[in-house]
């Protein structure tokens, strides 16, 4: 009688998410040729029955995940919850956290493979049975890919899992949690990957299978942040060919020197770095290519290094920086923020930078009515960053060349919130400016004030009877008869139209309805 006796690890991938515990030492004993399973618990008892097995550094890896260590973290896992209580974000966290430890553990594990047997216990597809075999744990980090793909349906997505040497179909493959299991052959997803797989099973792509749009917004745009997806030339690509408009990025670099990054914006898309003939962009699922002008992007580098001695050494550099004593040497940042004001050269990040002086003031905006016609009126006006007011013809320039920011007097710059932009820029824009007055249509301010603009003066630019048949037009309680010379009887929505270019053209406002009207 010959009895051969095996020892190694049972992984048992149903209990990874589970309250028990998912590897366990595991006893063979084949007696004449038929095999025997004693199983038993990774207790630091049973480890160091078997510790002569194993190298020092080996059973130390086990020790670390062994029964009485997990218990005390997810023991401790567990009290926090209880302090933390139920709720659902609770929950997730603690979930979260358990899956890392797990994680961590199966990383451990995964360390030591090499040096022992591992069995698995997986579900024999033929007999529907439990099934204890042999396997194989791999130490690659398969990445995870996405193809778009047409079926019957509409549009689906295609997982590929990417090796060195191959690639797999997830569909082919089982998942549980970040493992994955092909045939005998375990892999270990990164959290990362796992959760995107996570989020795919929660947002089923078939419900925007027909609906390109929403597929490429709702499903692409995420899938896309962190991996590579392949559109298969299913959605449309729009094309960027026109003039960029430059712009400077300053920062500041390791808390000592001055940054100046050259920028170029292709209709709202902001690009940088060497240059290239195509860049392309995601936005909100759609595809962009942006063909970039090296001509224009070469002339306004040209005109960077041009700003100071020391840029034209760093011209390789893609950026260009000075000490932060360099940058206020005889007033070089002043006059350079000056010097692009007056280029018309868009500046960004300086609400980031933390060693030059700025106003801490906000922008303090006085209107006051000095006389109003049927078709004009006249305001005067008053801006102010504390105690220094800013003349209205300088904010007018500063906004028609797409800036927020002034420079006063002390040599600070002074900032216009976004609130001040959305409530005044399209007053000082559309204004004829002289000293502190403007003039502008009347009819231009009752449109911030239908836009919810909160300041006062622009509820008394308007006649009171036309700002009540205005609520009534918008009541349906307005009835303007038509000419006499209209041999017709206009629909509903006709009506609605007529009523309203009377109502504009009582204010000496234009329009016009599109033709179908």
């Amino acid at each position: 009688m010959s009895i051969e006796v095996k020892t190694g690890f049972l992984w048992e991938p149903d209990n990874l998410y589970k309250s028990k515990s998912f590897l366990s030492l595991l006893t063979i004993a084949k007696k004449n040729g038929v095999p025997s399973y004693r199983q038993d618990p990774m207790t630091k008892k049973n480890l160091e029955k078997l510790q002569p097995q194993w190298s020092a550094s080996t059973f130390q890896t086990f020790l670390k995940i062994s029964v009485e260590e997990s218990l005390k973290i997810e023991s401790a896992l567990q009290k926090q919850q209880q302090k933390i209580g139920s709720d659902a974000q609770a929950q997730t966290f603690i979930k979260n956290a358990l899956e890392k430890h797990r994680y961590e553990q199966i990383q451990s594990f995964l360390s030591k493979v090499s040096a022992i047997n591992v069995f698995h216990k997986i579900i024999n597809k033929q007999t529907g049975n439990p099934l204890v075999a042999p396997c194989r744990w791999h130490t690659e980090t398969p990445q995870l890919a996405f193809e778009v793909v047409k079926n019957s349906s509409g549009l689906a997505i295609e997982t590929k899992v990417i090796f060195t040497n191959e690639n797999l179909l997830l569909k082919d493959m089982q998942r549980t949690g970040f493992m994955l299991q092909y045939n005998s052959d375990w892999f270990v997803l990164s959290l990362k990957d796992s959760h995107t797989l996570d989020w795919l099973d929660k947002n089923p792509v078939s419900q925007y299978a027909t609906e390109p749009e929403l597929f490429s917004e709702k499903i692409l745009t995420k899938l896309e942040e962190n991996h590579a997806v392949n559109r298969n030339g299913l959605f449309n690509v729009n094309e960027i060919k026109q003039q960029p408009e430059c712009s400077i990025l300053f920062t500041e670099l390791s808390n000592s020197f001055l940054m100046l990054t050259p920028r170029w914006n292709y209709d709202g898309f902001i690009v940088d770095g060497e240059w290239k003939e195509k860049e392309q962009k995601t936005q909100k699922g759609v595809q962009y290519i942006i063909y970039r002008n090296q001509d224009a992007e070469k002339d306004f580098v040209q005109y960077i290094q041009g700003l100071h001695a020391d840029f034209p050494a760093q011209a390789s550099r893609g950026f260009y920086f000075l000490s932060f004593a360099n940058a206020r040497k005889k007033q070089w940042f002043i006059k350079t923020f000056r010097e692009l004001l007056n280029q018309n050269v868009e500046v960004a990040g300086l609400d980031m930078l933390q060693h030059f002086r700025y106003s801490p003031f906000d922008a303090a905006t006085q209107i006051e009515i000095q006389k109003q016609t049927p078709t004009s009126i006249e305001l005067h006006v008053k801006v102010s960053f504390g105690d220094e007011e800013v003349p209205i013809l300088s904010i007018q320039k500063m906004l028609l060349n797409s800036q927020r920011n002034v420079l006063l007097k002390d040599d600070s710059i002074a900032f216009f919130s976004d609130e001040w932009i959305a409530q005044y820029a399209l007053l000082f824009k559309h204004a004829v400016i002289y000293k502190n007055r403007m003039a502008l249509p009347p009819w231009i301010l009752f449109g911030q004030a239908s836009e919810g603009n909160t300041d006062a003066i622009l509820t008394q630019t308007l006649p009171d009877n036309w700002r009540q048949q205005w609520l009534n037009w918008q009541n349906d309680s307005l009835q303007i008869p038509i000419p006499k010379t209209i041999q017709t009887t206009l629909r509903p929505y006709q009506q609605k139209g007529f009523e309203w270019l009377v109502l504009l053209s009582k204010i000496e406002a234009g329009a016009c309805l599109a033709d179908d009207m």
